[in-house]
């Protein structure tokens, strides 16, 4: 029947008279639309049905209007030929498409995941389970009617809606929408019909080459078959999936059937073509699959017993007779037997196939791209040139094949008797590995093997010996590692035998002879977890992440709100290309964080290789078990012990935490030599230390535990850190800290790993005892986030603990949150609260055996504003035991001084402070006591020592990696070169202090850092972009809590740089404004040399209503409050000069006097800009 009209229109019912003419009419119609279906021609026959769906979904393209004159040519019995088609109307399918019309074709794949792409090859969304159910069924009869019942038990099964057809009806038109329109499904009396030619459909595409292959290869011709069932097979994206409920079973049952009967056709018709060696491995990965197989199992002995393998090949018959006996109780079938008897004959070997053109090369072209390791392509033809063996050695997923094969690849020109790749994974007997290189030779090149070697009878090493003795020739021995010797010797006599030869290995462990070159394949190159984008599209791990991803998923991109999960994908991975492309295949059926998310157990993840690859070879877990299994019993238990190390290892942490009577502490050094020859260790850049892949890590710890030796290893390798942490404590104070601060940086994750096991398993004292000695050190490099985090867990953890001990860390993580440069107002609240209850716990704390206490009790009274509490405290801390303690004591009384504005006492405790940490020589004691002396230098003028004092601090928190400090230290000494004038070095400085300061995270040294390059700008006359820099501070102060002792510092600062702005532009109201904030701010630092800089703006501000006398007062009481004239600073020195100017020096003097002579108090309150208005008027 030819509908009249589509879209599920009414169709056009011809008149039964009629009916004749129109099956008439129907050869001429299918000529005319183009169908190509001609009964008339010889062998052109075709089946009513065929040809009624040909002509409805051609109709279907021309549209409605042709469909009417078509149908009443046939009714009116006038002859209907393509003339009559295509002069019926001007809107014919030309015409049509001339104006835009869309037909709405569709392309639809079942070979994997269900996917719908439209005629531009554009994805189309098919979301929803019954919506896929329902498109699923209709593409099962392309262009024939399904049923209203067949389609509703087909997506609703034993549980269909109260009123089918409106249900159906409901989800026909969503599925209409989704295809582009009603024309996309159509209605008749006897269904819905989808509109789609089989030719869009993969499956059918697949079936029809699939056919034609076979036929092919029963018609005697094996080249026509390759290429036909290779297409076809090429077809499938994935294995299907029961994504649709029970309509899918049957069709993915069907063709999964037929996928593995166009596979063994075209491996057969390979065979033919004398492939035999190019597709062993996937006869064995196939058997893996299929064991009871067998057409299977006849083609893999022939494969084998054709590259040589008879053993083999008569072993893999044995197994499957066994199979078939012990599980189906039957004995193989006549196929199989055939086989079995032509290898026991001898008849595979001798059959040979039709002589082909000489090729050069086996290597395989890739079917992805190669993403990553361009440089080491080059390198490794530039070795190979120099080298006649080369190794490339690296874990297993490394992609040393893939480097292999597309290095090779790249050098057959420069190879003249070619480049072969001989696959060994497939290989599990020595004894076979001769005869594999000959058959991956290919015994019947012409060009390699001529007529007397073919004909020779020596065994195959001779033969192969024989065969290369002149030969300028490439061979690729890949995957050596499970036959590592077997491979060595071979190797050693091709070499010397063959002069003109070169051999290019993959192994995971060297092949260990004299002349062997080796070249580590390490991962691929990962960035930095905060990367953005454009940054992380550099590094070949994301590139290649991201290259595979869209192979999958072609929406898919590396963008601003995915790269940071993408990073931390590759990064867990280790950079391995294996499970970097297993990941992003998962991109099919997970979203991207449910895959960074599932890392957790990656062994369950990362499946489902390919096909085509060995077992071993197809999942991550494989790839480690293989590792695992070339080990000795020694190696594989070391390695086991070793996984709990994660930030790797030193000979002597090894043999502290693993040595026993399983592993003996003398072979410690050997095994580990091992394990770094087999590639699962890898040594660290600096030489100190090994490094074990977090991958293969885990699944080491897996198998420790699987072994019930967890728990004690873990529990060794902690007590072995604990007691590393507390000898490094006692050397962290002394002139020797700098090698124990690389030690501890270095095994910054075994420390917390330690930490972390015994605060989980109850040891609350050994977990703190940790914290607390790791206080000192996280305290000279800055690591405040890891302070707060790590001594904040020791103190949660269950368990009895010494109560001076948990007051050490209480007070360590107290001052930290109180300090910590990051804007969390709850941890900022949380430290000054435990801070203002600890001051009694002090008085009896026992200093003696926890000196650190000492020094907590004053810092504690200062961040808590108990001011005869730090005094006593630091009196306290003077008559301490511990010279680091005492000289520690002494700073703090010189900083306490200085924002004081005593500078007597400040000078006196500088130089004790300084002799003292002298004389320990430690580092970041003497860099603190630097700047101090620094400022004293400032404030009496002498910039170039001041300058020198910040250059020798610098050079020794640089030597401790102290980067806050650094940031602090570029800062001050920026603030020297305004005083000298050089504001370009002022500047650069400033901007490496943000810089650093931007990477450590100290939020507060940026916004100072800010603060000072805005004041700088702003003396080059760039007012624009020091109101910027300005604002940029003023935003971070927004996020700072308002408890955070440091807020009111940037504050007072911002608002003193906003002050100056406006008296510049003349702003006076927003002046007065600033000056004011800032003043309050000030107030709340309690650190006189702010104070003393706001009291500057004051005057400036009084200096501009041309009250010149209550500047210089002003200018006098801020000196007071400093406790010194500071005759180098930019805005003092000038309006010094200014106000002499104006009032005469006599007048100055005395006025300045006046401020000067107050007291501390008075001359505070003579600072505040509304008393210094008040006194104006």
């Amino acid at each position: 029947m030819i509908a009249a009209v589509t879209g599920g229109a009414v169709p056009v019912q011809p008149a039964p008279v009629a009916r004749q003419q129109l099956l008439e009419c129907r050869q001429q119609v299918l000529v005319a639309a183009g169908t190509g279906l001609d009964d008339r021609q010889p062998g052109g026959g075709v089946r009513d049905e065929d040809a009624e769906q040909s002509v409805a979904l051609r109709l279907d393209e021309i549209g409605a209007i042709a469909a009417q004159v078509v149908h009443s040519r046939a009714l009116a019995g006038s002859d209907c030929d393509r003339r009559t088609v295509h002069a019926a109307h001007p809107a014919h399918p030309k015409r049509l498409a001339a104006r835009g019309w869309k037909s709405g074709r569709v392309h639809v794949g079942i070979l994997g995941p269900l996917e719908v792409n439209d005629d531009e090859g554009r994805p189309v969304e098919v979301t929803g389970a019954r919506l896929r159910a329902l498109l699923f069924r209709l593409v099962l009869d392309p262009g024939r009617a399904v049923s209203v019942a067949n389609l509703t038990d087909a997506v609703w099964g034993d549980r269909p809606p109260a009123d089918e057809a409106n249900a159906l009806q409901t989800l026909v038109s969503r599925l209409r929408r989704v295809l582009g329109g009603a024309e996309s499904v159509l209605q008749s009396p006897a269904g819905y019909r989808l509109r789609v030619n089989r030719d869009d459909i993969d499956a059918y595409r697949f079936e029809r080459a699939a056919a034609d292959g076979a036929a092919a290869l029963r018609a005697g011709d094996p080249a026509s078959a390759a290429r036909l069932l290779a297409g076809a097979l090429a077809l499938w994206r994935a294995p299907m999936l029961d994504e649709v409920g029970d309509v899918a079973i049957a069709a993915i049952t069907r063709l999964t059937d037929l996928r593995l009967a166009a596979q063994l056709d075209r491996i057969d018709a390979e065979l033919l073509l004398g492939q035999a060696a190019a597709v062993t491995a996937e006869l064995d990965a196939l058997a893996g699959e299929h064991p009871l197989n067998e057409r299977l199992a006849a083609l893999f002995m022939t494969a084998l017993a054709t590259t040589g393998l008879q053993a083999q090949a008569l072993h893999t018959y044995e197994r499957v007779r066994m199979r078939l006996a012990d599980e189906l109780g039957i004995d193989p079938s006549p196929l199989l037997q055939a086989a079995h008897l032509a290898v026991l004959r001898g008849e595979i070997e001798s059959r040979t196939a039709e002589p082909r053109p000489a090729q050069r090369s086996n290597v395989k072209a890739q079917l992805t791209s190669f993403v990553g390791r361009e440089d080491e392509v080059a390198r490794i033809g530039k070795v190979l040139e120099a080298n006649r063996l080369v190794t490339l050695v690296g874990p297993g997923g490394a992609g040393k094949t893939r480097l292999a094969s597309e290095a090779v690849a790249q050098i057959v020109d420069g190879a003249p008797d070619g480049v072969w790749l001989v696959e060994l994974a497939p290989v599990t007997d020595a004894a076979d590995l001769p005869q594999t290189v000959l058959g991956s030779l290919g015994v019947r090149e012409a060009h390699l093997l001529d007529r007397r070697t073919q004909l020779s009878t020596g065994d195959a090493t001779s033969r192969l010996l024989d065969a290369l003795a002149d030969k300028r020739a490439v061979i690729v021995l890949d995957n050596c590692e499970h036959l590592v010797e077997a491979s060595a010797r071979l190797a050693d006599q091709l070499l010397a035998q063959c002069p003109a030869l070169r051999i290019l290995a993959t192994s995971r462990e060297p092949l260990g002879i004299f002349g062997e070159t080796l070249l580590a394949v390490p991962p691929l190159g990962q960035p930095g977890a905060d990367a953005q984008a454009v940054d992380a599209l550099g590094f070949p791990a994301v590139r290649l992440f991201a290259d595979r991803a869209t192979a999958v998923s072609p929406d898919f991109a590396v963008d601003d709100t995915s790269v940071a999960t993408v990073i931390e994908i590759v990064r867990r991975l280790d950079g391995l290309p294996l499970a970097i492309e297993l990941a992003a295949a998962r991109l099919r059926t997970l979203p991207l964080a449910e895959i960074a998310t599932r890392l957790s157990d990656r062994f369950r993840l990362l499946t489902g290789g390919s096909r085509t690859a060995v077992p071993r070879h197809r999942t991550l877990r494989a790839v480690v078990e293989w590792s695992w299994e070339l080990l000795s019993p020694p190696e594989r238990l070391l390695a086991e012990r070793l996984a709990v190390f994660p930030a790797g290892v030193t000979p002597q942490s090894a043999a502290a935490v693993c040595a026993d009577d399983g592993v003996g502490a003398d072979e410690i050094d050997d095994l580990l030599a091992s394990l770094v020859d087999k590639s699962l260790l890898q040594p660290v850049a600096d030489g100190t230390r090994l490094r074990m892949l977090e991958t293969i890590r885990e699944y080491g710890v897996e198998r420790l535990a699987e072994r019930h030796e967890l728990a004690g290893v873990r529990l060794r390798h902690a007590q072995y850190f604990a007691d590393l942490v507390r000898m490094a404590d006692t050397h962290l104070r002394t002139a020797g800290q700098l090698p124990w601060i690389r030690r501890l940086e270095a095994d910054r994750d075994n420390v917390l790993a330690a930490l972390r096991y015994l605060a989980e398993e109850g040891h609350a004292q050994s977990a703190m005892q940790i914290a607390a000695s790791m206080g000192g050190y996280w305290m000279f490099i800055g690591a405040n986030t890891d302070a707060v985090t790590w001594l904040g867990f020791a103190l949660d953890a269950e368990g009895e603990a010494d109560p001076d001990l948990r007051l050490l860390v209480s007070s360590m993580l107290a001052i930290t949150s109180a300090a910590v440069h990051t804007p969390a107002a709850e941890q900022v609240e949380r430290g000054l609260t435990q801070l203002a209850g600890m001051s009694a716990d002090f008085e009896r704390a026992d200093t003696v055996r926890y000196p650190m206490l000492a020094l907590m009790r004053p810092v504690v009274a200062m961040f808590s504003d108990d001011t005869s509490g730090l005094d006593r405290g630091i009196a306290a801390a003077l008559d301490s035991q511990d010279a680091w303690i005492v000289a520690s004591a002494l700073m703090l009384r010189a900083t306490v001084a200085e924002n004081r504005g005593d500078v007597a006492t400040m000078r006196a405790s500088i130089e004790l402070a300084q002799t003292a940490f002298e004389q320990l020589g430690e580092r970041w004691g003497l860099a603190s006591c630097l700047h101090v002396v620094a400022l004293l230098n400032m404030n009496e003028g002498d910039l170039d020592t001041a300058a020198a004092n910040y250059d020798e601090a610098l050079r020794l928190v640089g030597e401790m990696g102290a980067h806050d400090d650094a940031a602090w230290l570029h800062l001050r000494l920026a603030e020297v070169h305004v005083r000298r004038g050089d504001l370009a070095s002022a500047a650069d400085l400033a901007r490496v202090g943000n810089a650093i300061s931007e990477a450590s995270g100290s939020n507060l040294d940026a916004l100072l850092g800010r603060v000072l390059l805005a004041d700088i700008v702003r003396r080059t006359g760039d007012l624009a972009e020091s109101r910027r820099l300005r604002d940029e501070a003023l935003d971070r102060i927004a996020t700072m809590p308002p408890a955070h002792p440091l807020q009111s510092h940037g504050l007072a600062l911002a608002m003193t740089v906003a002050a100056r702005h406006a008296l510049l532009d003349g702003e006076i109201d927003s002046a007065r404004e600033h000056v004011v904030r800032a003043y309050d701010a000030a107030l709340g630092t309690r650190d006189m040399p702010i104070v003393a800089s706001v009291g500057v703006t004051t005057a400036l501000f009084a200096e501009h209503h041309d009250d010149l006398v209550v500047a210089a007062e002003c200018l006098g009481a801020a000196a007071q409050v400093r406790g010194t004239d500071d005759p180098t600073q930019p805005e003092t020195a000038a309006l010094t000069t200014r106000l002499r100017a104006g009032l005469g020096d006599t007048a100055f003097e005395l006025a300045y006097g006046r401020g000067r002579a107050l007291d501390r108090d008075a001359a505070i309150e003579s600072l505040r800009p509304s008393f210094a208005q008040a006194r104006r008027r």
